[in-house]
């Protein structure tokens, strides 16, 4: 018997963790996009963020439908924190939007 915990306890994710890992189960792709999320600046680097993860097999739970609604969205700002730019939910989907229509 061994004192480890597994890698993917829930314990261990912060609450914004907790809601992303909705829409990407595996803690470490989770924790990868975080770090990218964090980087963007404008809303059009979100929604690149979110074309990403919809084309990402690690994500299994984004999809077209999914990137665009509201709860996804507030669940990915808490890591955008360098977001400065057209940083409304409206803003954002009408960025993920455009880049649906553009694929």
């Amino acid at each position: 018997m061994t004192d480890e915990k597994p890698a993917q306890e829930p314990a261990e994710l912060s609450d914004d963790e907790f809601y992303v890992s909705v829409y990407i189960p595996d803690i470490k792709v989770m924790r990868a996009y975080k770090i990218l999320l964090g980087e963007c600046t404008t809303a059009r680097e979100l929604a690149g963020g979110a074309g990403k993860m919809l084309a990402d097999e690690n994500c299994r739970n984004v999809d077209k439908h999914t990137v665009v609604k509201a709860a996804f969205i507030k669940s990915l700002l808490p890591f955008a924190k360098r977001l400065v730019s057209g940083g409304t939910i409206a803003n954002i989907r009408a960025q993920i939007n455009n880049m649906l229509a553009s694929k």
